[in-house]
């Protein structure tokens, strides 16, 4: 699976982000063909020892490809994703980062078994 993420600062004008957000990113975002899902995360304060350090960014929003192939006719092919790239750096360009990248699930017992594969590589060197 393939992710697209956006990660957007506080705006100075929540009111004006929220218009743009929900009257013309996310109708753009319903269109993309091979979008499997989009996750939308809030992000609150740090909290523990971090919780004195704020954070730079108040919204993530994650975009979910099966294939690397569909990510990329979207970004780099498609009039909807070109579209989405030019609505994004028109209204959000000085707020938001973009990273995509590879998205690997893994279990908590495959955690686990990876890290004992680690600890066994460590101890025979």
């Amino acid at each position: 699976m393939y992710k697209l993420l956006i990660l957007f600062k506080k705006p100075e004008n929540e009111e004006e982000f929220e218009h743009f957000y929900y009257e013309e990113f996310i109708p753009l975002a319903v269109n993309i063909d091979g979008l499997e899902r989009m996750e939308l995360t809030k992000i609150k304060p740090p909290f523990g020892i971090a919780r004195d350090i704020p954070s730079p960014f108040d919204l993530q929003i994650e975009f979910y490809f099966q294939t690397k192939q569909t990510f990329q006719f979207f970004i780099n092919e498609s009039e909807l994703g070109q579209e989405f790239q030019e609505k994004l750096s028109s209204y959000t360009a000085p707020i938001y980062t973009l990273a995509w990248g590879q998205t690997e699930v893994i279990s908590k017992s495959e955690i686990v078994a990876r890290y004992n594969e680690h600890l066994i590589r460590s101890s025979s060197q």
